[in-house]
């Protein structure tokens, strides 16, 4: 398991979106992906309605798919 860090601040959907799938499709299964975004609507609102789209991500309870690890910072897991 590796985890991999992806710095979107300031970005907005859909780059933000398109940025967390390519590192989504490089990872391996169960590696985890420490994603950092000033915008904490883009996580918690759009990202979450189109993670469906991100492939091969966990589902997670806490959030859709994104665990809220630190201010502006999110963590999500490949399944």
């Amino acid at each position: 398991m590796t985890e991999h860090e992806l710095d979107i601040s300031d970005l907005i959907c859909p780059e933000s979106l398109l940025l967390i799938k390519k590192a989504v499709k490089k990872a391996r299964p169960n590696d985890k992906i420490k994603v950092i975004n000033n915008q904490d609507d883009v996580i918690e609102r759009r990202i979450n309605e189109y993670g469906h789209l991100l492939g091969y991500i966990k589902e997670q309870s806490e959030m859709k798919y994104f665990n809220k690890i630190g201010e502006h910072t999110y963590l999500l897991e490949v399944a």
